[in-house]
């Protein structure tokens, strides 16, 4: 069983990757979009509504990645309802939670695989957040057509 264990890691794993990398892929090819648009709404007020977008399409993004692992604890694992796949899947998404006594035995391996998942994206996201507020510094002391 720990073959079919591994073969739904690695897809699982692979399917939060696509996600990850379609949404910052996309959100990226439209910095030119977010500099020009900073451009015409050139305030503090702009900005925090622009950053406060993007952490919200981050976070759904993660809650997406969730959602992911909860249907297949529901579907393949056994776990009772949605609800509480989704709730055991955030929590060891973000490594809260051991799921002893959550999955079944055969299993296990999952929680700490979902773990490890959780620690890639997040760390993805962080690195690419950074590189966002970045960017969006150096757009703010670009010298601007006109001035």
């Amino acid at each position: 069983m720990v073959g079919m264990e591994l073969v739904s890691v690695a897809a699982l794993l692979f399917a939060c990757i696509a996600v990850q990398a379609y949404m910052l892929t996309a959100l990226q090819r439209r910095f030119p979009a977010i500099e020009s648009w900073l451009g015409r709404h050139d305030s503090f007020g702009s900005e925090v509504l622009l950053v406060y977008g993007v952490i919200v399409l981050v976070v759904g993004m993660h809650v997406a990645q969730a959602c992911l692992w909860a249907l297949f604890y529901r579907c393949f694992v056994g776990i009772d309802s949605i609800r509480d796949a989704f709730y055991h899947s955030i929590l060891s998404l973000t490594t809260m939670d051991d799921s002893a006594g959550v999955l079944p035995d055969r299993w296990r391996l999952l929680g700490a695989a979902e773990g490890l998942t959780g620690w890639i994206v997040f760390s993805w996201s962080t690195a690419w957040t950074f590189m966002f507020l970045t960017t969006l510094r150096d757009a703010r002391k670009a010298p601007r057509p006109g001035a």
